[in-house]
């Protein structure tokens, strides 16, 4: 399954402790411009210092930073892996 050519982040639930995460969404800009894949970023969930602002797409993987966590997250685009590595 193709999952369109547009990769955003999101952040939902702002403001709700515990419930706000930051998920790379997916768009299908094709056919019906819905969101056709969500992966959150952990450990974004309850974490107010979390700013994912950057995203850039090579092969198969997502990179998003969060600068303010200091993270670098390596989504892939087919599944729901995700990993984190500290920025040096």
């Amino acid at each position: 399954m193709d999952y369109g050519r547009l990769v955003t982040l999101f952040r939902s639930g702002l403001g709700v402790v515990g419930e706000d995460v930051t998920y790379v969404c997916f768009v299908d800009v094709d056919l019906n411009k819905d969101i056709v894949k969500r992966v959150p970023l952990e450990p974004t969930r309850g974490q107010p210092l979390s700013k994912a602002r950057f995203v850039h797409c090579q092969g198969s993987r997502v990179y998003s930073t969060d600068l303010g966590l200091g993270l670098l997250y390596i989504t892939g685009k087919r599944d729901t892996v995700k990993s984190r590595v500290l920025f040096l």
